[in-house]
């Protein structure tokens, strides 16, 4: 919850404990915690009757926020893996390509190719491969999600609880979007810079006279 939001809430839910108390009614004294954990401190009162408590939607969900950020955290490190991976394969595609190509390289080194021009003509294969890959990913992505959510799937009651929804919603926001394409496309990029580097490096006469 923004700044913002959290002092709206905050002094609606003022409003309504001095309503609520001009009405004649008891409130409990305000206590963040969800409802659940007030159970012993209620039980040990030696009041009788019933007293209002007013609490926001963000008080009573706290206590799903750790698994939110284990989620977050699992989340982020299965990208992370996912990215070395990938990049390992960009560099193996980027190897065996340079490999496959290198009396291609002594050529247009020999005719005056230079070394920056080469390694301007790698890098651009490894964006593309990134660039490509990565948006085809999400738009198969997107279209998953929509299918997901178009099904209507109902959630066992435990997801229900933490999710805070009855039906399976998956709604990938823009933003990430764009940032895991940028992210991917970028780190591919990169990695594509040290076979790009001995690309360049081939003597014209050596590469031109390699086998196989």
């Amino acid at each position: 919850m923004s700044r913002h939001r959290r002092i709206r809430t905050e002094k609606v839910q003022e409003q309504l404990r001095k309503s609520f108390a001009a009405e004649g009614f008891e409130l409990m004294d305000n206590d963040p915690r969800p409802f659940w954990a007030k159970f012993d401190g209620v039980n040990r009162e030696s009041w009788t009757g019933q007293k209002l408590d007013i609490t926001n939607w963000e008080d009573e969900t706290s206590f799903v926020q750790w698994f939110v950020t284990i989620l977050t955290v699992a989340a982020t490190t299965v990208i992370f893996v996912l990215t070395i991976i990938i990049g390992v394969g960009i560099m193996n595609v980027m190897w065996i390509s340079i490999r496959e190509r290198t009396r291609e390289i002594g050529t247009l080194r020999a005719v005056g190719m230079q070394r920056r021009s080469v390694i301007a003509m790698f890098l651009t294969e490894g964006f593309l491969l990134g660039l490509l890959g990565t948006s085809a990913g999400v738009v198969l992505g997107v279209a998953i999600s929509a299918l997901l959510t178009g099904a209507h799937v109902v959630l066992p009651k435990g997801a229900q609880l933490v999710l805070m929804s009855e039906q399976l919603v998956v709604t990938p926001t823009a933003g990430w979007l764009v940032f895991a394409v940028l992210f991917i496309t970028g780190t591919i990029t990169l990695i594509s810079l040290i076979p790009s580097f001995l690309a360049a490096r081939l003597k014209p006469v050596s590469a031109m006279s390699h086998v196989g």
